[in-house]
């Protein structure tokens, strides 16, 4: 389910999908990220709380790394909008089973 198997083919990805063959596992797994998930969901709040303080380091970063000319704002934005795609994704993938 979220392994992609043609490069984990080891024990631990057996291992591990072992659980989902499981319809009580899956069905706990499932209602354990209906609790959590406006929190995850929420996360967003955090990346831009931390974005905030981050800023001032930034800025710094940047005077010393001449190369290192990075458009924070949209580095931010692009961050946020992967964490909702990948926690749609997760939220669609896990409800579906």
């Amino acid at each position: 389910m979220f392994y992609n198997t043609a490069f984990h083919t080891g024990s631990g990805q057996q291992f591990f999908s072992r659980f989902f063959e499981d319809p009580e596992f899956r069905k706990a797994y499932q209602q354990r990220w209906n609790v959590l998930y406006p929190e995850i969901a929420g996360m967003e709040s955090f990346i831009d709380t931390m974005a905030s303080c981050l800023e001032k380091s930034h800025k710094a970063n940047a005077q010393v790394w001449w190369w290192n000319k990075v458009d924070y704002p949209q580095e931010i934005l692009r961050l946020k909008g992967w964490w909702r795609d990948r926690i749609a994704y997760l939220h669609q993938e896990i409800n579906s089973f």
